[in-house]
């Protein structure tokens, strides 16, 4: 049963945005906190255009 998440997000504000050699850090991770843990269920809320990675504990 997991107690406890730890996620990170990886987004950026526009679609069409990307990292190269000239702007390498234009999409980033972040650490993630809209996770809920509630009788035994996990809800996560997804932002538009992003990746997220949920590390249950």
């Amino acid at each position: 049963m997991p107690r406890k998440a730890v996620g990170k997000n990886l987004t950026s504000k526009k679609t069409n945005d990307y990292n190269d050699l000239e702007r390498p850090n234009t999409v980033v991770p972040a650490d993630f906190k809209d996770v809920k843990i509630k009788n035994n269920k996990v809800r996560v809320k997804v932002p538009a255009m992003s990746v997220v990675t949920i590390n249950l504990r």
